[in-house]
């Protein structure tokens, strides 16, 4: 019977039910060979899928390996994904990920799209539990503040609008006044509906990876990073994707 783990590495996304159940009844048992996947496996969906099942793990050391593969092979992984599956697979850790999502926030030499995953997902979690709140902020802040590239700031600091928060409004308006932030977020316009309410806020609720991962699988659309159905060998990316 072949490992359920290389039988992922090898389909990413289009493992079939099967092999995910049979790593999640593993439990922790399946951590080394995930962690491996994640950082160290072949070009694909099967480091990204492995995120997916991390995620499920929870605890501190699957955190870990989630940053090491965001900060070294996340290239590797759909570009949809990481900019709009990953916050909510991030954000499905919970608390305990605070600590982790914080650091790749500040890390300065993180891909900009994956320190606003990052963000997002700190975003999500204080909503859920208000007690990590003036962390998350204050997190965000020093990333913003210390950022000297003018996108990744607005980047960073329009996590923070996902929060609501009136106390941040004048912070907010502050950095677009001052050209700290661009309005590509948010403009002051768009920051008035949204403390209105006339305009509501993303949803990041968190998502159970596993309910994301059927998705991706069941999903008729090539994945970006996945091989191309023309058979050529390369990333569908870099290959048909956009061609008529």
């Amino acid at each position: 019977m072949q490992d359920p783990i290389r039988e992922l590495a090898e389909s990413g996304f289009e493992a079939d039910a099967g092999t995910v159940e049979k790593i999640t009844g593993m439990g922790d048992a399946a951590f080394p060979g995930l962690a491996r996947l994640a950082t160290e496996g072949p070009d694909g969906g099967g480091p990204a899928s492995a995120v997916h099942l991390l995620a499920v793990l929870g605890h501190y050391r699957a955190q870990l390996a989630i940053n090491s593969f965001l900060l070294e092979v996340y290239e590797d992984a759909d570009d949809d994904w990481v900019t709009e599956d990953l916050p909510r697979v991030l954000a499905y850790m919970g608390p305990g990920a605070v600590e982790a999502l914080s650091g790749l926030v500040r890390h300065q030499k993180a891909d900009m799209w994956v320190r606003q995953a990052a963000g997002r997902a700190l975003a999500s979690i204080a909503i859920d539990h208000p007690e990590h709140k003036p962390g998350v902020i204050e997190a965000v802040k020093e990333a913003v503040r210390d950022e000297k590239d003018t996108k990744t700031r607005t980047l960073l600091a329009g996590c923070l609008l996902d929060l609501v928060d009136p106390d941040l409004y004048e912070y907010y308006e502050n950095l677009l006044l001052t050209g700290t932030i661009t309005s590509d977020v948010a403009s002051a316009g768009d920051l008035e509906q949204l403390y209105t309410g006339e305009m509501p806020p993303h949803d990041l609720k968190p998502r159970d990876p596993l309910e994301l991962f059927e998705y991706a699988r069941s999903s008729k659309n090539p994945s970006k990073g996945g091989p191309c159905p023309c058979g050529s060998g390369k990333k569908y990316k870099r290959c048909c994707m956009g061609k008529k």
